[in-house]
């Protein structure tokens, strides 16, 4: 479970927050951590208690809908920035097409619980277990509308071989995303010795009814897994090798808090078919019990290795849900065509003069395509058309 949001205000607290996390554990997730203190940068920005209470009510509109109507899947469309050095294609932290294209496959069965470890789920948590409904493709097209040689991939050599959360957010970030209403921009990077797998950035809700406007995060929008995180082929290192970081951070991009609440028992991710437990796990126990419960470890918010989780809840898919259908930039995703490209396109038919339905001779005409085929007729002319293409 994961403890209500907070605008952390003071540099002091937040130093000791850090020393407090690496003492105690090493910090895999740096979602918490970056999000107070983006939100110390823009204090006109909702806090996270005013998004939580925005997304209860949500929420609740949201399980009230899905009860009585068949649920759509939600599909969304992601390029990939493999951050490098110069580094040749598929060798150190410029990724291999095949490694990113592992991790996109890994997303897609965990997000529809078509994973091969559901058996792993223990069975009283089997009951919650659920898939949430969501899907991921690559992007076919790049911000200008060219087709890409490697689908949602954007190669960026940075100039750097490691790259610190500063960085990432000041420079990174804002010099290479891509419009996040039409994409969800994931990145991968090399932390160097930080120790840190990955961290997002949780949706917000500013321009909705009951929040508050002036959120200014547009340009740091997304996730940053480590290079050796991403996926489960090629340059990946155990424990983190199946690609559930990820999984990780795109739930805290939906809206999902640390399973245990970064805190004690008495904290709350505001999932009633989770737990609660009195800390995060690490490494893969047979069993865990505190807070007078077991502790649900396979739950993929949780810190344990990527072979031990396999789940999500109910509760995290109608958290999830409700942040896609109603969060800024995160709803405009669901109308963005830039996994479609018309790779073939046939026109056949007869040119005709709209007044008379005379047939025009060596008429002109105008074929546009680009996620769809358009035609322009010229000189007011109407044309009648079969087509048929490859998407």
């Amino acid at each position: 479970m994961s403890f209500p949001y907070r605008i952390i205000n003071s540099v002091i607290f937040l130093v000791l927050v850090s020393f407090s996390v690496t003492a105690q554990q090493q910090e895999k997730c740096g979602t918490m951590r970056m999000d107070s203190i983006r939100r110390a940068q823009h204090p006109n920005a909702p806090s996270l208690q005013d998004f939580e209470n925005w997304l209860q009510d949500e929420i609740e509109q949201y399980k009230q809908k899905s009860a009585t109507a068949k649920q759509q899947v939600i599909t969304i469309p992601v390029v990939v920035h493999v951050v490098h050095d110069g580094d040749p294609v598929g060798q150190n932290e410029n990724l291999s097409q095949a490694q990113v294209n592992s991790q996109i496959e890994i997303l897609n069965e965990d997000f529809r619980r078509l994973n091969s470890d559901t058996t792993d789920t223990p069975a009283n948590f089997q009951p919650v277990a659920a898939d949430i409904e969501i899907e991921f493709c690559l992007a076919r097209v790049d911000p200008q509308g060219n087709v890409l040689n490697e689908p949602g991939i954007d190669r960026y050599s940075g100039g750097q071989s490691t790259w610190s959360q500063n960085d990432i957010d000041n420079t990174l970030k804002p010099n290479t995303i891509w419009d996040p209403n039409r994409y969800f921009n994931i990145w991968t990077v090399d932390f160097g010795n930080s120790g840190l797998l990955g961290y997002a950035q949780f949706p917000e809700a500013s321009g909705l009814q009951g929040m508050p406007s002036g959120s200014q995060n547009a340009q740091t929008d997304g996730v940053v897994v480590r290079h050796t995180a991403f996926g489960r082929v090629g340059n990946v290192n155990a424990p983190a090798d199946k690609g559930r970081t990820a999984t990780h951070e795109v739930g805290h991009w939906l809206g999902l808090q640390h399973i245990w609440g970064d805190g004690d028992c008495s904290q709350d991710d505001f999932c009633n078919d989770t737990p609660d437990a009195d800390a995060s796990t690490s490494g893969c126990p047979n069993s865990q019990s505190s807070c007078g419960s077991v502790d649900m470890i396979e739950n993929y918010m949780d810190y344990t290795d990527d072979a031990c989780m396999n789940m999500f809840t109910a509760d995290q898919k109608s958290r999830m849900r409700t942040v896609m259908n109603n969060s800024p930039r995160r709803v405009d995703l669901l109308s963005s065509n830039v996994c479609r490209v018309l790779d073939k396109e046939y026109v056949s038919g007869q040119v005709v003069d709209s007044a008379t339905g005379t047939g025009i001779p060596n008429a002109q005409v105008l074929i546009s395509s680009m996620a769809s085929l358009q035609i322009r007729c010229l000189r007011g002319l109407m044309i009648s058309t079969q087509e048929s293409g490859a998407m």
